[in-house]
């Protein structure tokens, strides 16, 4: 699959179950969720980029911590989902802003924190994306992923990404 029927598949599977990821109990809680609240806790003054931002529950969390937040996202109905339940939520250093993880519209040293909750798996060259991140990120600045871990047994991982790539077909 080319890198642009990729994004292309992705943007059009997410986009049609925008508002279902903002309400769903897994999405929305966590003990990851918490843990990045404590961790940017740490950081009031920052600006943060969360790439791949999906319904913005991690942009949610940062936004009661830091000073800016950028939603960022392929899927231009998740971003409005993100507005829309950022301004009910009377988040005001929220914004949006859509394009692909591997080539971002943000100058060099831009963000002070990249975050990215359950997105790295879906994207189609993640060396690129971490190069992005690597140009944008201030000297001194921090990324933390939470995604999914494999098993680590051969097998185990085999089978699961198999289940995965069947379940969701935007997986990498």
């Amino acid at each position: 699959m080319t890198t642009q029927s990729h994004h292309d598949h992705v943007e059009k599977q997410f986009s049609s179950q925008a508002s279902e990821y903002l309400t769903s109990t897994v999405h929305a809680s966590g003990r990851d969720l918490q843990r990045l609240a404590v961790r940017l806790a740490d950081y009031p003054d920052a600006s943060v980029l969360d790439m791949g931002c999906g319904a913005g529950h991690a942009s949610f969390v940062a936004a009661q911590n830091v000073s800016a937040v950028v939603a960022y996202d392929l899927s231009a109905h998740m971003l409005d989902v993100v507005a829309q339940a950022a301004e009910a939520r009377q988040l005001k250093n929220i914004t949006t802003r859509q394009g692909y993880v591997e080539s971002l519209p943000f100058a060099d040293n831009a963000f002070d924190i990249v975050i990215s909750r359950y997105s790295a798996h879906h994207w189609h060259d993640v060396g690129a994306a971490l190069r992005e991140v690597n140009r944008i990120l201030k000297p001194g600045g921090r990324m933390i992923v939470m995604d999914v871990m494999s098993p680590g047994h051969p097998v185990r991982d085999i089978w699961l990404q198999t289940v995965e790539a069947l379940r969701d077909t935007s997986h990498v």
